[in-house]
């Protein structure tokens, strides 16, 4: 059983099935269930998707350099390093949402990769480099009623949410 931000609770629930009876792990919205039956490493289809798609488009925005040669051979250290850089700090919040009870899904934000491109690009073949990234953000949404829940513990549950991303940049 788990509890969510506003402490109501649910169970999973039992189904007959030709095996027999069984546990279903359908998981509710506001805990991450009902968005998509493939998930990876807790990620639906979607947001696997719009997080591949980030985290090449800034890889090859820090990778980019005059040099076709050496843009390919940066290619793989940028995207390990964005990889524990961008990748863990937007699941660090979406994880830290999820905890507390919250829906949490990472998108990408289409034109604000865009605008990472272009600047790169435009700058790099200008011969110097400079990176304006927005690549999309974990939104989150509440359960419940907000009104109903005290705003001490919602700022408090805010704050943790919106630190989590910076302190997994700085472990």
């Amino acid at each position: 059983m788990e509890v969510c931000l506003s402490g109501c609770r649910w169970e999973p629930k039992k189904a007959m099935s030709s095996q027999g009876m069984k546990t279903l792990e359908a998981r509710p919205p506001y805990l991450g269930g009902g968005v998509s039956t493939v998930e990876v490493i807790g990620l639906n289809t979607r947001e696997l998707t719009d997080i591949v798609i980030s985290w090449i488009v800034l890889s090859f925005c820090f990778a980019l350099t005059r040099d076709l040669n050496l843009t390919i051979s940066l290619m793989p250290i940028s995207m390990l390093i964005v990889g524990t850089a961008f990748v863990i700090h937007e699941l660090a919040h979406r994880w830290t949402a999820r905890r507390r009870g919250l829906y949490a899904s990472y998108r990408m934000w289409p034109m604000g990769l865009f605008l990472a491109l272009f600047l790169t690009v435009v700058t790099t073949a200008l011969g110097s480099k400079f990176i304006f990234a927005a690549p999309g953000a974990v939104y989150i949404s509440y359960p419940i009623i907000i009104y109903s829940i005290d705003r001490e513990i919602l700022k408090k549950v805010e704050f943790e949410v919106a630190a989590s991303g910076p302190l997994s940049n700085l472990a």
